[in-house]
C-alpha cells in the first residue's frame, strides 16, 4: 500500500554457532590474523569457505583442544556442500597442514564430538603426538579425552556424529550393529579415496623417467612404505629428491617403484621443523623481517620453528 514502510531485511541468523560451539563471539580475532596470513593460492575456494566457518566456531578462550567443534550438519548448513564435498574440503585443509582433526567417543561408546584444531592455536608442521592433541593415547585433560576408557584418538576422518536413540536396549543394540556395518564400509572406502589421492600427489611430484613402471605397481610399493613413514614426510622427501634432479638427464632418474622399495626415499627425509621451503610466502617475509606471524604462535610465544628462524635472521643482522 502507498505509504506504507517496507520492513527492514534481517540479517543473517548466526544463534547456532553459539549454542552449538560454545563460543561467545563471532570470530575469535586470533583466527581472524591466522586466517588472512594463508595464501589464496593455498587451498581452492569451497575449502576455504569451510575453513572460513571453522575459524567462526573458533572460541579462543577455551583450551586449543576444544576450542572449535562446530558438528557436520552445521558446517553442511552454512556452507551447502554435500556430506561428501564437506569431506573432501577437511581432506584438503587437513592436508596443506592448517588443520587436524580429533575424534572421540563418549563413555558408552558412542561418537563423541569432532576437534579442530587450527594452526593459530598449535604448529601443525610437527607430527602428531599424544601431548599435542594426538595418537593412540591422549595426555589431554580428562574431557574430552582421558588416558583410559574408550577415548583414544584417531588421527583422520570424520563422520556426522549421530545422538544415540532414546529406545529399549535390544531396538538401540541392533542399530548400533546396523550402523556399525555401515560405519566400517564407509572408512574402508574412505581409506582409499585417501590412498589414491595421495599416490597422484607423489606420481605427479616425482620426476619422470622414460619407461617408468606403471602406476600400479608403482601404488603397490606406496602403500607398503605409508607404514614406515606419513604421506607428509614422503612428500617432503619426494620434492627433495625432485630438486636434486633439476637439470639431469630424466634417463638417469631412479624408477619410482624403486626408489621406494629400496628405500632410498630415507636419504631425502628431513625434518620440517628447519626447512625454509616448508614455510609459507606469508610466513617466509614475516621472519625475514624479524617477525613472528600469527600462525607461527603458540600461547601467545613463537613456536620452535619460528624462534629457530627468528634467531638466525637476528644472528645474520
Amino acid at each position: 500500500m502507498p505509504g506504507t514502510p517496507r520492513r527492514p531485511k534481517e540479517l543473517p541468523y548466526r544463534a547456532p554457532y553459539l549454542a552449538n560451539c560454545g563460543g561467545g563471539k563471532i570470530m575469535s580475532h586470533k583466527a581472524s590474523s591466522w586466517l588472512a596470513d594463508i595464501p589464496a593460492d593455498l587451498i581452492n575456494a569451497g575449502a576455504f569457505r569451510v575453513l572460513f566457518h571453522l575459524c567462526d566456531a573458533h572460541n579462543s578462550k577455551r583450551p586449543y583442544a576444544t576450542a572449535c567443534f562446530p558438528s557436520q550438519e552445521l558446517l553442511r548448513q552454512v556452507t551447502g556442500l554435500s556430506n561428501g564435498g564437506l569431506n573432501n574440503a577437511l581432506n584438503s585443509i587437513e592436508g596443506a597442514g592448517l588443520m587436524r582433526r580429533r575424534r572421540t567417543r563418549n563413555p558408552d561408546g558412542t561418537k563423541g564430538p569432532t576437534y579442530y584444531i587450527l594452526g593459530c592455536d598449535v604448529d601443525l608442521s610437527i607430527d602428531p603426538t599424544p601431548e599435542n592433541g594426538d595418537g593412540t593415547i591422549s595426555k589431554l585433560e580428562a574431557k574430552p579425552s582421558p588416558n583410559s576408557g574408550l577415548n583414544h584418538l584417531h588421527s583422520t576422518g570424520d563422520k556426522p556424529v549421530i545422538e544415540p536413540v532414546k529406545e529399549p536396549v535390544i531396538a538401540r543394540k541392533r542399530a548400533n550393529d546396523l550402523f556399525s556395518a555401515e560405519n566400517e564400509a564407509d572408512e574402508k572406502s574412505k581409506a582409499d579415496e585417501d590412498l589414491s589421492q595421495g599416490f597422484e600427489e607423489i606420481w605427479k611430484a616425482f620426476p619422470r623417467k622414460p619407461n617408468m613402471p606403471g602406476k600400479d605397481v608403482c601404488k603397490r610399493e606406496y602403500k607398503r612404505v605409508l607404514k614406515k613413514v606419513s604421506h607428509a614426510e614422503l612428500m617432503r622427501a619426494v620434492r627433495a629428491y625432485a630438486k636434486s634432479r633439476e637439470n639431469e638427464d630424466p634417463k638417469f632418474h631412479s624408477r619410482l617403484s624403486k626408489w621406494l622399495r629400496d628405500g632410498n626415499y630415507e636419504g631425502f627425509l628431513t625434518g620440517p621443523e628447519y626447512r625454509w621451503d616448508d614455510l609459507r610466502p606469508a610466513q617466509q617475509t614475516a621472519l625475514a623481517d624479524g617477525r613472528c606471524p600469527p600462525s607461527m604462535l603458540e600461547n601467545g610465544e613463537p613456536n620452535a620453528v619460528a624462534a629457530h628462524w627468528l634467531a638466525k635472521m637476528r644472528r645474520a643482522s
